[in-house]
This record gives structure tokens, sequence and C-alpha cells, in this order.
């Protein structure tokens, strides 16, 4: 059954925690313990809680370890450093946090949370009115339909809706991965066909489609794109088996996603403990009648 009024709220728990580790200052308790990525993220929670008033919401996180996607390439992501010490100490108390605040959490090894938060809105579909994925990652937005939006946490008002992504790209949303297999994703890693760029491969999924319509009309594409084409099929195919997201063999229930009653005890002590002063009252903002 459909809940009527309560849409669900999935976050990019992952994309937060680099956005809150990096934007911040470094900053540490009295002891020399690393706090302005717990500080950063819980903010952007509470700030979350108070204005949207969730009443179903998952956080959902990149499991440690290599995934299904670093099989079929080696080198996928590779360009990235590995994460800092000083923001791997701080996850832990970050889902603690989660945890007190009443808010379910989900990871999964050998899966990215993309793959999870794509799962989750499809499921969640046929119990909400409104599935809305906070994130700022473009691989997302393949999923969007009438019932699925995207929306840009740091950026106020930018919602990704079907016909926004069609405005902006030329084609929907389930021709985004067709589009950057051409393209490559350097922030993953993957390389696209050379001399393909962006705009030429906007005009192909234009003009003929997804990526099997385009090789099979490649006799009546122009030569010099048709040369980069055809040597680097398997590339093009490669890619787009890494960049569609799937499925997973999740069972979960709509009463999954329920926030929970916070643990306001544990929550002051764990903010005393951080010596986070200020973030008690933007708790009692967010649950006024606990206090």
């Amino acid at each position: 059954m459909c809940d009527i009024e309560n849409p669900l709220y999935l976050i990019d728990g992952s994309l937060f925690l680099y956005r809150a580790f990096h934007a911040l200052p470094y900053f540490e308790t009295k002891n020399g313990f690393p706090t302005q990525a717990i500080y950063g993220f819980t903010t952007m929670i509470l700030k979350l809680l108070n204005e949207k008033k969730p009443r179903f919401l998952s956080v959902v996180f990149d499991a440690k370890g290599p995934t299904l996607r670093h099989a079929q390439l080696s080198t996928y992501k590779a360009n990235r450093p590995p994460m800092p010490e000083d923001l791997s100490s701080q996850i832990p108390l970050i889902k603690e946090i989660l945890t007190y605040l009443g808010i379910p959490q989900c990871e999964k090894e050998g899966y990215e949370a993309d793959d999870i938060l794509a799962t989750f809105a499809w499921k969640g579909e046929r119990w909400f009115p409104e599935v809305y994925i906070l994130t700022s990652d473009k691989d997302i937005l393949q999923i969007v339909d009438e019932g699925i939006k995207v929306m840009n946490p740091f950026k106020k008002g930018e919602i990704y809706n079907r016909e926004k992504i069609i405005e902006k790209f030329g084609f929907p949303p389930e021709l985004i991965p067709d589009y950057l297999s051409l393209t490559g994703d350097s922030s993953d890693n993957i390389p696209g066909v050379p001399g393909i760029g962006e705009k030429t491969a906007r005009k192909l999924i234009r003009e003929w489609g997804n990526i099997e319509k385009i090789f099979l009309n490649c006799d009546k594409i122009g030569k010099s794109i048709r040369d980069k084409l055809i040597p680097n099929r398997k590339l093009v195919e490669r890619n787009l088996s890494l960049i569609k997201l799937v499925i997973l063999p999740l069972e979960v229930k709509k009463e999954f996603f329920e926030v929970g009653k916070p643990d306001v005890e544990k929550l002051k002590n764990i903010f005393q403990q951080l010596e986070f002063k200020k973030l008690l009252p933007r708790l009692k903002e967010v649950q006024p009648t606990l206090f």
C-alpha cells in the first residue's frame, strides 16, 4: 500500500561524509580527536530533519573493499586517493549518532552506495508517493522517473525530475548510461571513446537512441565519428555495464525506512563527549517534545 502523504528520502551518506570533511576547517576535541566530519555531517542531517520532518528516511554508505565493478575494470576508481585517516576515524561515531537519531542505515559489501540507493528507490516507488535521493552524483540521474527525483543537497532548490533531465541533456534519464559510456566518467576512472566529447555523444544519443542502436546505424554516421566508434565498441559496451546501476538482492520492507524515536540522552552524551555545544539546541529544534 502506498503512503499517500509521506515521501521517502534517501541520502548518499558517503557523499555527505566527504562534503562535511572537506567543507569545514580541521578541528578536534581537547584530547586531539578530529571532529569536523562528524559535526558537518550531523549538522546536515539535523537540517534535513528540521526542514523536511521526514517520517521515512535512510542513509546509505559505500562499504569497504572492492566491488563487482572492480572485477570488470581493475583500474576502476583507481584515480581516487585513499580515505584520509582523519576521516575514517570519524565514521563509526557518525553511524552511532545516526542510530541514536533513529535513522535507518545500509551498506553492502561488494556493492556501491549508488546501487543501494537505486534499489531502495525502485522498491520505494511501491510504498511512497515520491522518492527523493539526496546526492550530487550524476550517475544516479539514470533512475529518475515519475516517482523518483534527485535533489542536490548542496544547491538549494535543484531537483531533477524526468522533464528537467530531458531539458538538460536532450534525452530521457534511462539513456544517461549510454551517454556516459561514450564520454567516460573521469570521477570513476572510466575512459571514454577517444575523440568523442560531450557534444558529439549527446548528438549521437539524440539521433539514434541507445548504444545498441548507434552501432546498428554506424553506416549512416559520418566517417570521422564512425572511425572512432567501431574500434572502441568493446570499450563502450564494458563502460555501459560499469555505469548501469543494478537492483540488489536486498529483502527490505517499508517499515525499514521508518525514522525511530531519538535517544536524547545518548545524543546528549555523545555531543558532550565531542564538545558539540551548539548541536544540542539544534536537536531541540527537531524534537522539541522530547526535551
